[in-house]
């Protein structure tokens, strides 16, 4: 049987003629040169060689089914049907009875390529077909479908990857909701909501209990929070009972009794810092040179300072030693990194929904990053366990958990059913680098551009602290918590840039869910999240969105902004799995701010005008430098 599927065979083949022999010959000569010069290891002596069939069986691939395979060029001779095909195994069936030889012609191997064809254009056509149908499916049956939002949106998520990947998704998606409304779906099955009739927080991230009883959970989407590197998911991965368990040991770490504690490391941080300011904007000789973070003439960039606070005080408090940045003046290594890889965040997202993306590898993920977050896991490894084995009574927040953990950390894993786990405190010290650092550090920076380029808000600041406080000694963590003013500007700054602009991604239950007066189908796989960034800004929710006015957050506000919704700003998230640092986050902003403004007046350098227009959105906030002139107070 030759490929094309037609038998051949002694009775129904025609003798050879004078003339195919002769070309056979001719294909023999050519065979064996080929041979000898693609497969020199092959390569057999045919020169003694008479019968001109046994020479192509020498030199040609003999397999299993009877195929001769020639792998050259043979040309057409004297009608002897063969094919010229550059770079082409050409197949010949060989069948030998007596002097009779068979070969295939030109149309035989059309036959077999045009079958090959034929299925593979079968299966195209097919997912084609497949394709079609479901963009169909999605666009006008999708649980989704009543969903106001674009039809395009809704057969592909693709302009959503890009906007995410080129960092225009904020603005991107501030215009589909200023045209469709305060719910929107920007993809086959992610809706973004801004308001509604009832607090879209409580339905969606709330505690299920009044309207939302008998709704279940929404709980994390997987594709916005990959599991940890050790592969034990923490607060931020863990899904229903498991994170509740978790929550339940580590919330000691942040009570406000943990806090009382922890103020005097607090306080020694917040001073450390205060005093590289004074003495870099006093000119001190051996800092007029410039530094990581200041230049010869004084002027400090705020940006990397804020960074080398906020670290330094987690990694005291999670492992008992902190990065040094304050101490050395110069920013730690780690924190770059960590800064950097927050950016890969976004192809979680992508991989989650396009798996075959994995095997680009470098193309699209930098290697270095990943092999810098394995070393950073490692080392976060070994200091924690470091901290586990030092017995001391130092608040932070490994005493704060051992206290209230029965077993012993690893070794009695499971024994006790309210423990942590192993790995648990590994991956949620971990967590605790990341979020406890950044968000704190991006409001902080933040903030100070805006007292820079508003004086009027900067100067009664300056009144509520100064008129206070005579001395840096007396700012503590209770006494500014009393700063209605202060407290009204930091509430501003996470209304007009909160910390996790995108929001937080939840799964619509099984059960099904009403959010903004729509119902969600626990059909379709569906996410939904508060985009906190467009819903803060959002006509329908503030008077003046676009206006940073800290006087909308007083007790006593002015009548144009009496209707202000201010319970949509949830910076710290809402219902059980809101941010555990909250209390701790808040400390921190009260307290630098509140010593920055008693001890200097600032004064925003030239090379940061317009700084805000430079932000960057990848999942955070990204800040350019921010210079600026600090000029001590004196008593």
């Amino acid at each position: 049987m030759d490929v094309a599927g037609r038998n051949l065979s002694k009775e129904n083949a025609p003798p050879p003629s004078n003339h195919q022999t002769a070309a056979t010959s001719e294909m023999v000569k050519m065979t064996a040169t080929t041979v000898q010069h693609q497969h020199p290891t092959n390569a057999v002596d045919i020169s003694s060689e008479q019968d001109p069939l046994k020479k192509v069986a020498k030199t040609a691939s003999y397999g299993e089914s009877g195929l001769v395979i020639l792998p050259d060029v043979v040309r057409r001779m004297d009608g002897l049907a063969c094919s010229r095909h550059a770079g082409v195994m050409v197949l010949i069936d060989m069948v030998e009875a007596h002097s009779s030889t068979y070969w295939i012609t030109d149309m035989d191997l059309f036959y077999s390529l045009s079958h090959t064809v034929v299925i593979a254009g079968g299966f195209a056509a097919l997912y084609i077909v497949y394709q079609v149908l479901n963009t169909v499916y999605t666009i006008f049956f999708h649980p989704l479908s009543h969903v106001p939002g674009p039809w395009y949106l809704a057969a592909s998520r693709i302009p959503y990857i890009r906007h995410s990947l080129n960092g225009t998704l904020l603005p991107w998606m501030q215009a589909l909701h200023e045209r469709y409304g305060e719910i929107v779906r920007y993809s086959p099955n992610e809706v973004s909501v801004i308001s509604g009739k009832e607090n879209p927080w409580q339905e969606i991230y709330g505690f299920r209990t009044g309207k939302q009883k008998g709704v279940g959970s929404f709980e994390k989407d997987p594709a916005w929070y990959p599991t940890p590197m050790n592969g034990v998911p923490n607060l931020l991965t863990a899904p229903g009972d498991n994170h509740g368990r978790q929550r339940r040991v580590l919330s000691h770490a942040f009570s406000d009794r943990a806090l009382r504690e922890q103020e005097g490391l607090l306080q020694s941080y917040v001073d450390l810092l205060i005093s590289r300011f004074r003495d870099i904007s006093d000119r001190i000789p051996e800092y007029a040179a410039g530094g990581d973070g200041w230049d010869s003439t004084g002027k400090i960039e705020l940006c990397k300072w804020y960074n080398g606070f906020t670290f330094d005080v987690i990694t005291d408090l999670s492992f008992g030693q902190p990065f040094g940045s304050l101490a050395d003046m110069k920013q730690h290594l780690w924190v770059g990194n960590i800064l950097e890889g927050l950016k890969a965040v976004k192809f979680a997202y992508v991989t989650h929904y396009f798996p075959f993306v994995r095997r680009l590898g470098s193309l699209i993920i930098n290697k270095s990053q990943i092999q810098k977050r394995i070393e950073l896991f490692k080392w976060i490894q070994v200091k924690t366990a470091t901290r586990v084995a030092t017995e001391t009574q130092r608040p932070d927040f490994v005493t704060a958990v051992m206290e209230h953990q029965k077993g012993r950390f690893e070794e009695d894993d499971g024994k006790h059913a309210e423990d942590l786990r192993k790995g648990e405190l590994v991956s949620n010290l971990g967590l605790f680098l990341v979020a406890g650092t950044e968000t704190t550090a991006t409001t902080l920076s933040i903030g100070s551009y805006f007292l820079l380029s508003n004086p009027a808000i900067m100067e009664k600041l300056k009144q509520e602290v100064r008129g206070r406080y005579k001395s840096n000694d007396e700012i503590t963590v209770d006494s500014v918590t009393n700063f209605e003013y202060l407290n009204a500007f930091i509430h501003e700054v996470l209304r007009y840039y909160p910390p996790v602009p995108a929001g937080f991604m939840r799964k619509v239950p099984k059960t099904g869910a009403d959010v903004a007066g729509v119902h969600l189908s626990g059909k379709g796989n569906v996410s939904i999240s508060i985009n906190q960034y467009i819903a803060n800004r959002s006509s329908l929710n503030f008077t003046d969105p676009e206006r940073f006015v800290p006087e909308r957050w007083l007790a006593s506000r002015p009548k144009r902004y009496a209707k202000d919704n201010l319970a949509v700003v949830q910076p710290f998230s809402f219902g059980p799995r809101n941010c555990l640092g909250k209390n701790l986050a808040y400390a921190e902003l009260r307290l630098v701010f509140a010593k920055m403004l008693f001890n200097f007046d600032m004064e925003l350098d030239e090379r940061s005008a317009g700084w805000e227009s430079r932000l960057q959105h990848h999942t955070l906030f990204y800040r350019p430098d921010l210079w600026v002139k600090l000029t001590a107070v004196t008593d």
